[in-house]
């Protein structure tokens, strides 16, 4: 019984359940007209609650477009959602799911179009 109370905390860390979130994360939102590149800085992880920074950047029509916001999300379970506000200039909404403590793989929204993205740290 002593040997499963110390394995307990390593077994569920491999299921995600103790892992923060915090730090840098960066992927690419593959929507079918353009590829939008998006760093989140997620700099508080408080029990599941997430704050922190947002950076998107795409080329469209030849026009280069930078973004800086907000990111606010929930972490539970193996589940995230990150909300990334960029004011009057919109906002990208990523659905997606902890595959490992280095990647999320999911969905992103924007301006109601879907698109895959993969978020790697």
């Amino acid at each position: 019984m002593r040997y499963f109370t110390l394995l307990l905390p390593v077994i569920l860390s491999g299921c995600g359940i103790f892992t923060n979130l915090e730090g840098a994360w960066e992927g690419t939102c593959e929507f079918s007209a353009y590829d939008m590149d998006v760093e989140i800085d997620i700099e508080s992880d408080d029990g599941g609650e997430l704050e922190g920074e947002a950076q998107a950047s795409f080329l469209y029509y030849g026009y280069q477009f930078e973004l800086e916001g907000e990111a606010e999300g929930k972490y539970d379970g193996g589940e995230v959602e990150i909300d990334l506000d960029f004011g009057e200039n919109g906002s990208i909404e990523i659905l997606g799911e902890l595959v490992d403590s280095e990647t999320i793989e999911g969905e992103c929204t924007s301006g109601g179009v879907d698109a895959d993205i993969e978020l790697e740290r």
